[in-house]
């Protein structure tokens, strides 16, 4: 894991039918996080396999262990 990565951000979509397209849903992730200092979107293409888990999943991870739960209390309160 980099030392300057703090968090990674793993977002699965719903089916196609019942969303937006992913091209829409992408930019407007880059366009919500960009005011974010320090936020870097970057995609990836899904992970094949069958769905497990919630529909969102954090993990945030650093070397010092006070810094990881003041980002991860920083991400909470702006996805809630």
């Amino acid at each position: 894991m980099p030392k300057d990565l703090i968090a990674q951000l793993t977002v699965e979509l719903k089916p196609y039918e019942e969303r937006r397209k992913g091209a829409v849903i992408l930019q407007d992730i880059r366009d919500r996080t960009a005011p974010l200092p320090g936020i870097k979107v970057e995609v990836r293409k899904r992970q094949e396999g069958p769905r497990t888990g919630k529909d969102l999943r954090l993990q945030v991870r650093s070397d010092d262990r006070n810094l990881a739960i003041a980002a991860a209390k920083r991400v909470r309160a702006h996805l809630e």
